[in-house]
């Protein structure tokens, strides 16, 4: 018989596993957002979220002033469970949301990411 300590210790250590599992993505993302029929940005987070994998999806700061083609560049952070998926995939299951044109990846799990030296862009 287990004693009761020990049992409680075994159970929150399996508890815990789960959120060794998960990644965190920082990209930013371009949208085209100055007309009626385009998706607002709580589409669009709606949208990320709904991507299998993608557990949480936040707005990392302020979006960038509108360029000449009413494009706005938005930082957003996605925890994901990367269950045969990496970045690069999910980045490109996110470019195919509606109203996004560009995704660029800045960090997975808080380090700085590239592909041969440059950052990744879909």
């Amino acid at each position: 018989m287990i004693p009761l300590k020990e049992y409680i210790k075994s159970v929150i250590g399996h508890l815990n596993e789960g959120y060794n599992d998960i990644a965190e993505l920082g990209l930013s993302v371009r949208m085209k957002v100055s007309s009626p029929k385009d998706p607002t940005v709580m589409d669009i987070l709606t949208d990320i979220r709904a991507l299998s994998s993608v557990i949480t999806v936040k707005q990392a700061g302020a979006m960038s002033k509108a360029n000449f083609e009413g494009k706005q560049t938005m930082p957003v952070h996605v925890n994901f469970v990367p269950n045969g998926q990496d970045a690069e995939s999910l980045a490109l299951s996110i470019k195919e949301i509606r109203g996004i044109d560009l995704v660029k990846i800045y960090t997975v799990n808080g380090e700085r990411y590239s592909k041969d030296g440059k950052p990744f862009v879909t």
